[in-house]
């Protein structure tokens, strides 16, 4: 039992030291740039598309995957600003 225990603090010991040196790796901040800027347009036409509240009634996937869009741009967003 005590090595069980011995075996799992030394493995979360090296998974928060592991946490402690993680870093995201990113391009230039041109394209950086470009790609926050894309996000930006494209959750800007997603929320357009999402104003329309009578195509949620017509076209109800649409609708969903729209709101998946602009959720998928601003995650995009805040990645893209570090």
């Amino acid at each position: 039992m005590d090595s069980t225990q011995e075996a799992l603090s030394g493995v979360t010991a090296g998974f928060k030291s592991g946490l402690k040196d993680f870093d995201i790796e990113q391009g230039p901040s041109f394209l950086r740039f470009l790609g926050f800027v894309t996000a930006f347009g494209s959750l800007v036409c997603a929320i357009y598309k999402l104003t329309g509240i009578t195509s949620a009634i017509g076209h109800p996937v649409m609708y969903i995957l729209y709101g998946y869009i602009a959720v998928f741009a601003a995650s995009t967003m805040l990645f893209e600003t570090k």
